[in-house]
């Protein structure tokens, strides 16, 4: 059984049985994983706050028959500020789909990496009320950047970005029509 450990963003979290939940993350030295934090929803569980969205998180891992398992785990920056406003929120949630839907799992991308996190930290930091077209203006950076580093589009391409995205993945951004509905 092999055990690692790494430093990641929590992508997406999603509930099953009775306790436990699959965790979807991204890293510098693994790409995206998906791990399995067995017995994190109890309520005695210490490990919970720290497998939060967006949070960037250490991460104690074992490998069995190809599965990830979240044995421990420490909070590295929660991103607070983030969290406390709405716009903000829907702006990390847009990076973190995008991030989620079109990287291959166990694949690392040092650059992409990268490029959430200082965008996550950009947003935790502003303090300016946050604009619709400002969004719009971040996001459509954010995803240009993301695309361009995984070669779907070149710097030299003219495209929509925000329709070339959900041409890859095949849908609208859940998280993108949400923001425009409340905003």
């Amino acid at each position: 059984m092999e055990s690692f450990k790494a430093v990641a963003v929590i992508l997406k979290r999603t509930n099953f049985g009775e306790a436990d939940r699959y965790v979807s993350l991204f890293t510098r030295s693994r790409g995206k994983l998906t791990g399995i934090a067995k017995g994190v929803r109890k309520m005695t569980s210490r490990r919970a706050a720290h497998l939060e969205i967006f949070n960037q998180s250490k991460l104690y891992f074992s490998v069995n028959n190809g599965t990830y398992y979240i044995n421990g785990v420490e909070s590295i920056n929660n991103y607070r500020n983030l969290k406390e406003n709405e716009a903000k929120v829907h702006l990390a949630f847009a990076f973190c789909e995008l991030i989620e839907k079109i990287s291959p799992e166990g694949v690392p991308n040092r650059k992409v990496y990268d490029v959430l996190l200082l965008a996550l930290d950009h947003i935790d930091k502003l303090s300016e009320e946050l604009t619709l077209s400002y969004c719009d203006k971040v996001i459509e950076r954010f995803f240009l950047r993301v695309l361009t580093e995984y070669g779907y589009i070149s710097d030299t391409m003219s495209v929509d970005v925000m329709e070339y995205a959900q041409q890859i993945i095949g849908r609208k951004f859940n998280s993108i029509e949400v923001a425009k509905r409340t905003l």
